[in-house]
């Protein structure tokens, strides 16, 4: 084959997996608060590109297939991905694998040149801003920054070295051990904080009395559907006296891609978290690992908040733990459990304690 039409045919083949995610990228801006403004990394991106573009035709080169050393395991990534459904991860190796691409028929310069821009569009991928903050939360609450500034930064330091790489070339040796390096950083942030484990316990939503509590149904809001369609959701409010208590509970009968961090939810729907842990504490079923929350809702009261995920064999409060261990030839569940502080955190504290004491038994296996 004419090596020109093979480059114009790779050259069309590049931005495919892109551009089958692009209806899923339009939506997220247009549905989640956390990514309403994450377009603007991608104008970012294109803007830079543009004004630099005559000097990126100066570094154009034929075929180069050290570039290969970068696009087999963007293939591989993206195709692993949309094999596990998760369309965040399906859009970065789709990202990767369009500039390790450009690398194979322009040269690995271009390729190393462009790296920082592929930085910058990664920032705009759905749900970047949550993890930003989850996994810098020291960093933002020292500095009292957002998930969005601090990527903000980010981009702007991205966009200061691609005018640095268009001027000094780099070895390949030298971008290798960099990706080595940040791929080390990425897996030492996510083993920082070890996950906590508890017994598999999920709440008996079908009593309609929990020790002195009264339940009654109630409807799930239109953000509640959108955020967990496919799956079954119910919501209830539990009444003893002037004593109320929530609960949100999910069935993951569906699209597991419909299921998010509690913190996620919570903050797309405009509430404020002031604060946030793993925890395990005792019941009399057994111990229960949830993630507890202060949070701040419409109302401007104040709530705490317990939210947990449960298998068949154990709960924990960690998303990344339950969304790396779900299957679907289990059932799991996901909880979120609050009640209004009122001035008195303890009393709340001893009262959702007191209720999961009734309420909690282990899951149908």
């Amino acid at each position: 084959m004419n090596m020109k039409i093979l480059r114009i045919l790779l050259m069309c083949a590049a931005p495919i997996p892109f551009l089958l995610k692009v209806p899923y990228l339009l939506h997220a801006w247009k549905a989640s608060p956390l990514d309403r403004f994450d377009f603007i990394f991608y104008l970012l991106a294109l803007l830079i590109t543009a004004v630099s573009f005559r000097s990126l035709k100066k570094q154009v080169r034929d075929f180069d297939m050290r570039a290969l050393w970068f696009l087999i395991p963007a293939f591989c990534f993206w195709g692993l991905m949309l094999w596990r459904h998760i369309h965040t991860l399906q859009i970065a190796g789709a990202l990767l694998f369009l500039l390790s691409m450009s690398g194979l028929l322009f040269g690995l310069r271009i390729f190393v040149t462009l790296t920082p821009v592929l930085g910058i569009c990664l920032l705009g991928c759905p749900s970047t801003t949550y993890w930003t903050e989850y996994f810098c939360r020291e960093l933002i609450t020292r500095f009292s920054l957002s998930g969005f500034l601090l990527k903000a930064f980010a981009a702007g330091l991205l966009a200061v070295s691609f005018f640095l790489l268009k001027k000094y070339a780099i070895r390949l040796q030298t971008l290798l051990f960099l990706c080595a390096l940040f791929c080390v950083c990425m897996i030492l942030a996510i083993r920082h904080s070890p996950p906590a484990y508890g017994n598999a316990l999920i709440v008996d939503s079908q009593k309609m009395r929990v020790g002195d509590y009264l339940a009654f149904v109630q409807a799930v809001t239109p953000q509640e559907e959108r955020f967990f369609r496919g799956n079954q959701a119910t919501r209830h409010l539990y009444i003893s006296g002037t004593r109320k208590i929530t609960l949100l509970s999910i069935r993951i009968t569906g699209d597991i891609h419909s299921i998010h961090p509690t913190e996620l939810c919570l903050k797309s729907a405009r509430n404020t978290i002031h604060g946030h842990r793993e925890i395990v504490f005792m019941t009399a079923r057994g111990g229960l690992a949830c993630q507890e929350m202060t949070v701040t809702l419409a109302d401007n009261r104040s709530y705490l908040v317990y939210a947990w995920y449960a298998g068949p064999d154990w709960s924990t409060g960690n998303f990344l733990s339950f969304r790396r261990h779900w299957t679907s030839r289990a059932p799991w569940y996901t909880f979120q459990l609050m009640t209004d502080i009122g001035g008195d955190r303890k009393k709340a504290e001893a009262c959702l304690r007191d209720f999961l004491d009734a309420a909690l038994i282990p899951p149908a296996r």
